[in-house]
């Protein structure tokens, strides 16, 4: 989340969400306001409007007491636009409803191992990497299959702006994809294995039909 003036209203708002189990959806519904912009705002995308606060502290049922004492800081200007490095998530990070959505799935993806199937809209493809010819042959949407046996030389990359990923059409092209493009994730899990039966014992094998079994009850 950008940093913001609002940042620590909208950290009380989503701790207050999460201890009710709520996601997205269910918070927008109950504050009355649409999911789409929501997101951006508690993306940090978008300015918190102090009607949306209202809505939002009466949905959570927070008092004006509970917004006093937060050290609501002035918005500073982020030192990049682009990070030096990827940035980088807990091993074991429970799936986040207020979150990059794209972002977990693919991270969820690509750590299964399994194969995956991207929908992204062109329109946000021209400064991507994305050869030209490629972009305008598949508009207004480019499917791209990522094979579970080329993960490696896909080489994942996650920033705040987007995924890096090596892929190969006429030759081998490095791309940033902007999350807002990516419109559709789908997984193509590995069959699980087959169950092994149970072998029965050598000596149940052996004994003969006439055999009266004693149990002790």
């Amino acid at each position: 989340m950008a940093t913001r003036p609002s940042s620590p209203l909208l950290k009380l708002i989503l701790e207050a969400a999460r201890k009710k189990g709520w996601n997205t959806a269910t918070l927008a519904n109950a504050a009355g306001l649409e999911r789409s912009r929501l997101k951006l705002v508690l993306a940090g995308r978008e300015p918190l409007l102090v009607d949306e606060l209202i809505l939002l502290s009466n949905a959570m049922e927070l008092a004006p007491a509970d917004l006093v004492g937060l050290d609501v800081a002035e918005e500073r200007p982020a030192l990049a636009s682009v990070p030096a490095s990827p940035r980088s998530v807990p091993a074991h990070s429970a799936p986040d409803p207020f979150g990059n959505h794209a972002e977990q799935a693919l991270r969820l993806g690509f750590a299964l191992g399994c194969d995956i199937f991207l929908t992204m809209t062109t329109d946000m493809l021209g400064e991507s990497g994305v050869p030209i010819s490629v972009i305008k042959r598949f508009a207004p949407n480019l499917p791209i299959r990522l094979e579970s046996i080329y993960h490696r030389h896909n080489d994942p990359q996650y920033f705040p702006q987007g995924v890096q990923l090596r892929l190969s059409f006429d030759a081998v092209y490095t791309c940033l994809f902007p999350w807002a493009a990516i419109q559709q994730v789908t997984f193509y899990p590995a069959p699980p294995p087959e169950p092994e039966e149970e072998e029965e014992s050598a000596e149940e094998e052996g004994e003969p039909d006439n055999v009266v079994r004693l149990r002790l009850v």
